[in-house]
């Protein structure tokens, strides 16, 4: 009678905890498991508010003095000095929030200036043909609007839209356009030409245009190509100091220029230099590296700086390293690295093209050493500036041993490198005139302008 007693209560207890652990178990159950999940996150960006508009309170002509143009009214003044491919200035007053001056901004300009705003301008005439522009910044909120030079027919007036958010709020009329001036006669294109100058749209409705060969000129030879002038403006070429170059063998160019109305424009004339690779090498020898081991693991060793010249003085320069490891790697391996130093101060750029410097080392081969390989990590001091157009000749591949050959430490023979050096240069200088495209390709470069961006620039 105790035992089946004593048996009943045991049971009883069990009962009692099951159905706590139910009771608990259900709400729990239906609180984390069938909860609603989390909404996934979005890759979608909340829609840009546009800027507020700014007040303009009038578009007016000024008076022009030689290369000055100046306004003055109510108490405001302000002067602007005349770019060479300006047709006109003419001068707007404009309320800029103070949280918007500063914006960067193209069109066209950008060389000075006492800052920038975001002022969403355009100007058209009455068959809604662009024309490009660029503001320049004044004190009082005025702003110099320099109308450019390029278009091939003098429109009876011309229309300054502002807009805000994609559309128009407000306009003005200006007249007295200077009627354009040829500077590139139809007869100065002569025979066949040579290439053919694209143009490209880029960010802000601004136009680049690029010239291109038709064919290369040789494996060896490239251009360099100064823009002078289009058919009805001069080009401003003071972004392009070194002008525009293609590679040896290539028909096109490293960069775009400005070219102010490109859709009018019929010619472009360029000063052209061709130029060629003039290839040199030279043979210099470092005498204290050595070779140690370190943990079963070779590597390279060298006391004291050590710094050997070309005839050409060019500097090859083996600082003290010791690239020792400093605990047993898993699996030694037979290869060693050189870092080196090549001073290039000595050459300098021909006609903005940069000689071309590169090191190989020539003996003795690494496999003489018991090495799989000799890396060479090599930087330069003083660089030359321009343009980098030669490619270094392929690397000469050294004999190496087996990866468990026996490596030699010690004092290595005189460690022999050639250096071949590529100068430019130059063949011929001739003036050549190009054909405009008027197709505009889609996503080209940046950096012309057939009419200024949203946000104006300093000329």
């Amino acid at each position: 009678m105790a035992a089946n007693s004593h048996s009943g209560r045991t049971s009883f207890l069990v009962l009692v905890i099951l159905a706590v652990l139910v009771g608990i178990g259900i709400p729990v159950y239906f609180t984390w498991f069938t909860k609603p999940a989390p909404p996934k996150p979005t890759t979608e960006s909340a829609p840009r508010t546009p800027p507020p508009p700014i007040k303009i309170d009038f578009v007016q002509p000024g008076t022009v003095s030689g290369t000055q143009a100046s306004f003055s009214k109510d108490g405001a003044s302000a002067t602007a000095d005349l770019q060479p491919d300006d047709a006109a200035v003419f001068w707007l007053k404009a309320e800029v929030p103070q949280r918007q001056a500063g914006a960067g901004g193209g069109g066209g300009g950008g060389r000075g200036g006492r800052g920038r705003a975001f002022i969403p301008l355009s100007i058209k005439d009455s068959a809604g043909n662009d024309y490009s522009f660029a503001l320049e910044r004044k004190d009082g909120g005025l702003f110099a609007l320099h109308l450019k030079r390029g278009y091939d027919k003098k429109p009876d007036s011309l229309t300054v839209t502002e807009s805000s958010g994609g559309k128009e709020i407000g306009s003005w009329k200006i007249a007295d356009i200077p009627a354009p001036k040829l500077l590139l006669p139809d007869d100065a294109l002569k025979g066949n030409p040579i290439g053919i100058v694209q143009l490209a749209s880029g960010r802000g409705g601004r136009i680049s245009a690029s010239p291109k060969l038709n064919a290369p000129l040789g494996q060896n030879q490239g251009a360099i190509l100064h823009p002078l002038e289009a058919s009805y403006t001069p080009i401003d070429t003071s972004r392009l100091p070194n002008g525009l170059v293609s590679k040896p063998g290539d028909t096109a160019f490293d960069d775009s220029f400005n070219l102010p109305n490109g859709k009018m424009a019929r010619r472009v004339s360029f000063d052209m230099q061709t130029y060629e690779g003039v290839t040199t090498t030279e043979t210099v020898a470092l005498k204290t590296v050595q070779i140690q081991s370190a943990f079963g693991q070779p590597y390279i060793s060298v006391a004291k700086d050590e710094t050997v010249a070309t005839p050409s003085g060019v500097k090859l320069i083996a600082h003290a390293q010791a690239n020792a490891p400093r605990r047993a790697p898993r699996k030694p391996h037979n290869d060693v690295t050189l870092m080196l130093n090549l001073d290039v101060d000595a050459l300098k750029p021909v006609a903005g093209i940069a000689p071309s410097v590169s090191v190989q080392l020539v003996s003795p081969a690494p496999a003489t050493l018991g090495l799989r390989q000799i890396k060479l990590e090599t930087s330069f001091l003083n660089p030359s500036d321009g343009a980098d157009v030669f490619a270094p000749p392929a690397a000469q591949t050294l004999a190496g041993a087996a990866p468990d050959a026996a490596v030699k430490t010690g004092a290595v023979a005189p460690l022999v490198f050639k250096i071949t050096i590529i100068r430019p240069k130059l063949v011929s200088t001739k003036r050549i005139v190009l054909p405009v495209d008027p197709k505009v390709m889609e996503g080209g470069p940046g950096g012309g302008g057939n009419r200024a961006s949203a946000r104006p620039s300093a000329v």
